[in-house]
């Protein structure tokens, strides 16, 4: 498994789902990285982490 990291934001305020600059890149969506980094990534407020918890809490149900 290859994991890339998770590009910014693009100006419409979304995840691009390819390389704009090198579009046919293998680091494109869907993005493999891993859930630490993801959590890192996405965890900036009070307001997402109570959804990342709700996000890790679904996934061990999943997995049970």
């Amino acid at each position: 498994m290859i994991l890339s990291s998770i590009p910014d934001w693009n100006a419409q305020g979304v995840l691009s789902p390819i390389n704009v600059l090198d579009p046919t890149a293998v680091d494109r969506s869907p993005y493999t990285v891993t859930l630490a980094d993801f959590v890192q990534r996405f965890g900036s407020s009070p307001a997402r982490r109570e959804i990342l918890r709700g996000f890790l809490e679904y996934r061990t149900e999943l997995h049970r």
